[in-house]
């Protein structure tokens, strides 16, 4: 994968267009609320994402009071097996990669491309 590449899916992100969104095909571990919750938190279209109150009433939080959660404990993260100290030349590649950096762009959101400046900085770059 390339830069550009990835750069290009991060501008036309839509999860609700990519059947790997939520993981491995047929295997995620995301329920049917939590994906409609997600897919519509992550709405490109502002006024299509819902507000607080919205993502409050949700089906996912049934029986939660959202806004109290933050004086309860934190849940227990899972660790996993990842290991920072092991040396990835991928991960290393893409910590350093200029799409972490900005760049003179301007991106099309709406038409779905790149396109490249000439001449000044971007708006919105990566």
């Amino acid at each position: 994968e390339t830069d550009d590449l990835t750069a290009e899916r991060i501008v036309t992100f839509d999860p609700a267009s990519d059947p790997g969104f939520f993981g491995d095909r047929g295997r995620s571990t995301f329920g049917p609320a939590a994906r409609s919750l997600i897919t519509r938190m992550l709405s490109r279209d502002p006024p299509g994402r819902p507000d607080m109150r919205l993502v409050a009433s949700d089906p996912f939080f049934d029986g939660v009071d959202v806004f109290s959660l933050h004086g309860g404990r934190a849940h227990p993260l899972d660790v996993g097996s990842v290991d920072p100290s092991t040396v990835d030349a991928r991960w290393s590649r893409r910590q350093f990669s200029s799409i972490w950096a900005p760049q003179p762009r301007a991106y099309d959101v709406g038409g779905g491309g790149t396109a490249a400046r000439s001449g000044g900085a971007g708006r919105g770059g990566a």
